[in-house]
């Protein structure tokens, strides 16, 4: 394994992690939002994929399919997909990219 997958899987569990303690312990409302926020500035150009799910209603198709209340529609929420698992492939990729860059 290559230095650069290695610090990538370091970075990708750091933010998987940290990602999922602050869903857990943050109860929902406004308190949601702001930690929402935090991750898309933590995220930054990856994070803005979640609100092209809401731009085309997916958010919305979710809700009606799964029901407002589920388990599976706050899984497949749009800023759960982009920072929760696009989030934490970017931090997975950003080492690959440095070595790329400085090469």
């Amino acid at each position: 394994m290559s230095k650069a997958t290695a610090i990538g899987a370091f970075l990708a569990a750091i933010h998987l992690i940290a990602y999922c303690a602050s869903i857990y312990f943050v109860d929902a409302g406004w308190g949601l939002v702001r930690v929402m926020l935090v991750w898309q500035l933590i995220d930054f150009p990856v994070g803005l994929t979640a609100f092209v799910g809401f731009w085309v209603g997916y958010s919305d198709w979710i809700n009606r399919v799964f029901g407002d209340e589920s388990a599976i529609a706050f899984l497949l929420f749009p800023m759960n997909i982009a920072d929760g698992l696009l989030g934490t492939v970017w931090w997975f990729m950003i080492p690959r990219f440095a070595v790329l860059v400085t090469r």
